[in-house]
């Protein structure tokens, strides 16, 4: 069996990591939050006080980061994965980050002698228990058939979307169309923002309009703004109720 560094063990990464040690491998975990890590240990993950002893020996290193500038940071920094990984590691990141920090740990990675993929994650929470994730993987063709070896015990469908960064470009069209379809139809409001956030910046940086995204983002703000940045996505359905009120859900009972 493989040993596997996590890096990152929060609400998606300590299930999919409790997953990779079912399946009989070694998962040596660090995460800045202590509770985060007592959830993997109960898991079975060994974790670590520094992300330094979790990377010691690592055959495989998943990343598991909420944005671009921590993915950066842990990658990149002196003290980062592409300093202290051993030099044969498989390099794994299923953060949901902006495809331009994608490609600047390809190329990152590449000059440093490290086989790297870039492989966001659909299905959730839920998903992430039940070992269910659709995995959209940017990169080689080579690189891509050794990291699915490892990621199969966590998917339930596997997609080679194409070369470098074309993961996370995927996982982004994905995620607006799955806003857009809450907008339109009428995870926490914060995670929504930030993800259609990525979709708008894709767009700009393009020069694709997306005027149904733009009323999704602005949605998701005021949703923030008033307070329910904690909860479910899904009440941007709220503002299509006359009353701010719909079915399983009032504003006065939160």
């Amino acid at each position: 069996m493989t040993v596997i560094s996590w890096i990152g063990l929060g609400h998606m990464g300590s299930p999919m990591s409790a997953n990779l040690v079912e399946a009989g491998h070694t998962v040596r975990g660090f995460d800045l939050d202590e509770r985060a890590m007592a959830t993997a240990r109960d898991g079975g993950v060994e974790t670590f006080s520094s992300m330094a002893e979790a990377l010691e020996g690592a055959e495989v290193v998943f990343t598991m980061l909420p944005k671009g500038e921590h993915s950066r940071a842990v990658y990149l920094g002196d003290q980062g994965v592409l300093a202290l990984a051993p030099k044969d590691a498989l390099l794994i990141d299923s953060s949901t980050i902006d495809v331009e920090t994608a490609l600047e740990l390809h190329k990152a990675a590449a000059e440093k002698g490290f086989a790297f993929v870039d492989a966001p994650v659909s299905g959730g929470i839920s998903g992430a228990a039940a070992g269910t994730l659709t995995f959209m993987i940017g990169g080689d063709k080579d690189t891509v058939a050794r990291a699915e070896q490892v990621i199969t015990p966590m998917a339930g469908r596997i997609v080679h979307t194409g070369g470098p960064g074309m993961g996370q470009s995927a996982k982004i069209v994905n995620n607006m169309m799955l806003f857009v379809n809450l907008e339109a139809c009428a995870e926490g409001s914060v995670l929504a923002a930030k993800d259609v956030g990525l979709a708008l910046s894709a767009g700009e940086q393009t020069g694709v309009d997306l005027p149904a995204a733009e009323l999704a983002a602005q949605r998701f703000q005021r949703l923030i703004d008033e307070g329910y940045g904690d909860l479910d996505c899904s009440l941007i359905v709220k503002y299509a109720a006359p009353d701010g009120k719909v079915q399983g859900w009032n504003p006065d009972e939160v």
